[in-house]
Parts: structure tokens; sequence; C-alpha cells
């Protein structure tokens, strides 16, 4: 989808954006929180 985004941005289908943030993003935020939190954690 990045491609598509990047170098089509004129013919995105905004709903097609829209629905993959509304089911993709909350299913993978639990395991982003914890990169983040590991991350954290190594900088320290």
């Amino acid at each position: 989808m990045r491609d598509k985004l990047v170098h089509y941005y004129h013919g995105v289908d905004e709903l097609l954006v829209v629905n993959a943030v509304r089911t993709s993003v909350p299913a993978i935020l639990p395991l982003l929180r914890t990169m983040l939190a590991e991350m954290d954690a190594a900088q320290e």
C-alpha cells in the first residue's frame, strides 16, 4: 500500500485507505506499543 500511496496518490481509493486504517492499525497496535516500550527500555 505504501507504494500506491507514495507514487499513485491521485488514483488512491480513499475508502480503501480508511478501511485499512480502521482494521489493520487496531490489530497491530498492541505489538507496536510493545516494540516502542522495548526500544525505550533499551535506550535507558
